[in-house]
């Protein structure tokens, strides 16, 4: 088995749980002993001061492992050991979120040594409410990638460790060199479930039909902040043309209709900017505007100006002016 082999056969692309150790390698920074050995001598101007919080910790009672208690002992630091095991305690929701990442998508961890405590405890948080089929399910999709400059070329093979009275068997690998697994993971594609391909497709239709962006559909780049991440985007063009200029494409009906059913799903001053100039060329001017100015945040001084000269009757057409005069 290879790591190239193993990354296909998952069905959709892994989550990466990234410790230390990949900013170790890449960026020369301390590991955590190395990050409060350097806090602890820039505090007490002292090379040695480590050594002995290090033999206090040592020591003492050490509930959530020493690095934490050395933390609680340098009394200046963010995060100590009770902040740890307040975590510990509170941590329901994380297990319940990770719980579902784990269940649906393959998991590689970088960075991080088997033996890590954080790891062990997030992993133990989710193997206890799991059942024996559950745990074979991991069985393929649980991947530790450990560094290792001695071996000549990648090692794959399977691997278990005990978390309480349960066992989980996982593949790790050992490499020297990382390239082949960042190689493998960017040529794994992701895959779109059915059920949003299904949902697009309905979507879609009723915009097709309708000409009006739906409550989940909106004509919008997919960078656009704007959008949510539960709504579905449609733009066709080229990307710089994507965004709110689709409402360019709003013709007058439309902007009368929202003026009393407010049902666009858009705002007075996105209105006013993109759809207003090409509406009212087309409309020889005559679109009314108080109640987008009056909506609006922004100060649109030429849409202002055009309000100000507006009146009812040369908004009306000329159609309706000359039907007036046989009321």
């Amino acid at each position: 088995m290879t790591i190239k082999s193993i990354i296909e056969q998952f069905d959709t692309t892994p989550f990466l749980f990234i410790g230390s150790g990949l900013s170790r390698r890449y960026l020369n920074l301390p590991d955590w002993k190395g990050l409060l050995k350097y806090f602890a001598e820039r505090i007490s101007d002292n090379e040695f001061v480590y050594e002995s919080y290090e033999n206090k910790a040592k020591a003492l009672q050490c509930k959530a492992g020493v690095m934490p208690k050395i933390a609680e002992l340098p009394d200046s630091l963010v995060i100590n050991e009770e902040d740890y095991l307040e975590f510990q305690e509170k941590s329901a929701y994380l297990a319940a979120k990770l719980m579902t990442i784990f269940m649906e998508y393959p998991i590689i961890f970088l960075g991080y040594s088997i033996n890590d405590s954080n790891i062990r405890n997030i992993i133990k948080s989710i193997v206890v409410c799991l059942d024996t089929a559950q745990l074979q399910r991991l069985e393929n999709r649980f991947v530790f990638a450990e560094y290792d400059p001695t071996v000549k070329t990648e090692e794959v093979a399977p691997y278990t460790i005990l978390i309480e009275d349960k066992a989980l068997s996982m593949k790790k690998i050992r490499l020297k060199d990382f390239l082949p697994l960042y190689n493998a993971i960017a040529n794994k594609k992701a895959k779109l479930p059915v059920r949003i391909l299904r949902r697009f497709r309905q979507e879609l239709y009723e915009y097709t039909i309708t000409n009006t962006p739906t409550e989940n559909l909106r004509v919008a780049s997919i960078d656009d902040s704007r959008v949510g991440d539960e709504e579905l985007v449609l733009a066709i063009g080229k990307a710089s043309e994507f965004g709110l200029k689709g409402l360019s494409g709003l013709d007058g009906n439309e902007w009368y209709r929202n003026i009393i059913l407010d049902d666009l799903k858009f705002t007075a001053d996105e209105l006013l900017k993109y759809a207003f100039p090409k509406l009212t060329s087309q409309n020889s001017g005559r679109l009314p505007l108080n109640k987008y100015l009056s909506e609006a945040e922004g100060t649109f001084e030429q849409c202002r100006k055009i309000a100000e000269n507006q009146t009812f009757d040369n908004i009306i057409s000329a159609t309706i002016k000359k039907n007036r005069r046989y009321l």
